[in-house]
Order: structure tokens, then sequence, then C-alpha cells
């Protein structure tokens, strides 16, 4: 069969400037970071992680929520969301309310600064697919993303990190790939 390629683009990126991405685009009829992902082995995919991203939700409404709980829910937002481009639009906003959740209740039960900095490590997989598919949907003019909602959820995140590190002046340091929020 056909091989895979990649269109590039002639804006070019100089290493001092942090604003630039270099970004390859695959050619119609292939996906993910190489462009070797077919359109129907994307979507096979995408509805194994919907499954997947579903079942955690609904274990998540059902199931009594503690430390431990919340740890694991962590656990499977990390693995599912590792590959973000095999992630319907509505598993992606379901992930998103699913970190909100998790981090109101890790702020109200006083969860360590480790749980808290897992949701940013879950958030940072998602960022730039997020964004990514905001700006394409906006071009479309039918957004079904809610970019303040995701937001909000990194301003309730550092909020809990600044109360925190002002409570035990410990700095904090993390290493987040994709988002443009350092700390």
């Amino acid at each position: 069969g056909p091989t895979s390629s990649t269109s590039s683009s002639d804006t070019k990126c100089l290493k001092t400037d942090k604003s630039c991405d270099v970004v390859c685009k695959c050619h119609d009829g292939y996906n993910g970071q190489a462009c070797l992902v077919e359109d129907g082995e994307l979507e096979k995919r995408r509805q194994i992680r919907s499954q997947l991203v579903d079942v955690l939700n609904n274990i998540s409404t059902y199931e009594a929520t503690s430390r431990e709980t919340i740890n694991a829910r962590i656990n499977v937002m990390l693995e599912i969301t590792k590959f973000t481009d095999q992630l319907h639009d509505k598993s992606l906003n379901k992930v998103v309310s699913m970190i909100q959740n998790g981090v109101e209740f890790s702020v109200n039960s006083l969860s360590s600064r480790d749980t808290i900095i897992r949701f940013l490590n879950v958030y940072d997989n998602l960022y730039n697919e997020f964004v990514q598919r905001t700006l394409v949907q906006q071009q479309r003019l039918d957004s079904v993303f809610n970019i303040e909602h995701l937001q909000s959820v990194i301003r309730n995140i550092e909020t809990y990190i600044m109360k925190e590190m002002i409570v035990d002046e410990t700095p904090v340091h993390v290493q987040l790939k994709n988002s443009p929020f350092y700390y």
C-alpha cells in the first residue's frame, strides 16, 4: 500500500523563538505524529479510547471518591491521554470534566501536592490537542470545546499549588512539555 508522508510549512522557527512551534501536517488519509495511521485505523482507536473514557466516567459517577480512587483515576487518565489524537471531541471534554472534579475533590480533601501535579500532567497531555482542535473548530464556526472550562481547571490547580507553596514555602518544579504555563 502507499506509505505515509507529511507536508511541511515554509515558515521557519528560530531556536530562540519560544512562541514558535514546528508542526508536521499529514497528507489526507494519514494521521498521528509520524503520519503512519490511516483514517480507518484512527477511527478504531478513537472508538476504543472513547469506550475507556466512558467506562472511567461511569465508574467515577458511581464509585465513592477517596484519595485512593482519585490516584487510580489519574493513572487511567494518564494512559488514555498518551495519544490525544486518538480521542473523540466528546471524550476530550469528558476527561477535562474529570480533571475538574478530581482537582476539586483533591483540594477539598487536602490531597498531596503530588496528586495535583499528576492532574497537571494529564492536562499537559491534553493541552496541544485541545488548542489545535479548538482552532480548527473555530474556523468551522461550530466549536464544541469550552476553552474557558479548561482554563478554569488550570486556575484551580494553580491556586491550590500557590496556597500550598505559601504554607510550606517549598518550591514546586513541574516539568510540562506542552503547556504554556510554567511553575
